[in-house]
């Protein structure tokens, strides 16, 4: 818990912490094994937002900076138009 400096006392629980580190955990290693991971784009969003949540608990300028290079929104929404059509 004390790795994570920047989160907020109310989630600042074992519990709370593990369970979105388990969830980053699980997707690296179906990334890892070549399973596909965009079958589901609501799942893979969720994932996003996770590492996302878990740096910035870390350190928010690490998110600033990774929003700069990730280009994974644009992404998203093309594969979503892409299914719609």
């Amino acid at each position: 818990m004390y790795a994570f400096p920047l989160l907020d006392t109310p989630n600042k629980r074992r519990d709370k912490i593990s369970y979105k580190l388990n969830q980053v955990r699980k997707f690296r290693n179906r990334i890892f094994h070549y399973e596909p991971i965009c079958n589901d784009l609501t799942a893979l969003a969720t994932n996003h937002n996770n590492i996302l949540e878990i740096l910035n608990w870390i350190n928010a300028g690490i998110v600033r900076w990774t929003k700069q290079i990730d280009r994974f929104d644009n992404l998203y929404k093309q594969a979503v138009f892409l299914r719609t059509t």
